[in-house]
């Protein structure tokens, strides 16, 4: 925080919000700063590292900047070694800081559901779009060659609706 500028009669010019001052040396006192750094970063994990990886991995424990991170199996503990330096850069990117200088992967237990985001829902369709002249045209030769009118109806609805979704 930036020194307080003081006018002659000793009062501050700039006003300070009271919860940031009891906010931050609260979390001083409690040391509740590593925790909350660590839990930033934990949540960050799988969305850093992606879907393959995080399924197979759990962070555990940070110690300073040094990550330990629990690894499913040795053949994954092994491959993400060589991948150290760009998941550590990954991670740093999705906290916003440098946040981790090293990680540390050990074989162990991984909870496949612990930080973890929640499912993104996708949608069942995907969004229509028009069709260009040419496949109109394509359609309608398709199905002029039919002589009943409602098995026309029917296969020109279904080539619109494979084209357009």
């Amino acid at each position: 925080m930036p020194p307080r500028v003081r006018s002659k009669k000793g009062r501050s010019k700039d006003p300070v919000k009271i919860s940031d001052v009891v906010l931050s040396s609260s979390f001083k006192d409690l040391s509740i700063t590593s925790k909350l750094k660590e839990y930033r970063i934990f949540t960050a994990w799988s969305l850093a590292v992606g879907g393959a990886i995080s399924a197979r991995t759990e962070p555990v424990r940070l110690m300073g900047k040094k990550l330990y991170v629990h690894v499913s199996s040795q053949s994954w503990l092994n491959e993400l070694l060589y991948q150290k330096s760009a998941l550590m850069d990954k991670l740093n990117t999705a906290v916003g800081e440098e946040a981790v200088s090293d990680i540390v992967f050990r074989f162990g237990t991984v909870d496949a559901t612990k930080w973890r985001p929640p499912p993104v829902k996708k949608s069942k369709y995907k969004p229509e779009r028009k069709l260009t002249p040419k496949e109109r045209d394509f359609i309608e030769a398709t199905v002029s060659v039919l002589k009943d009118p409602a098995l026309k109806a029917k296969i020109r609805s279904a080539m619109i609706k494979s084209k357009v979704y």
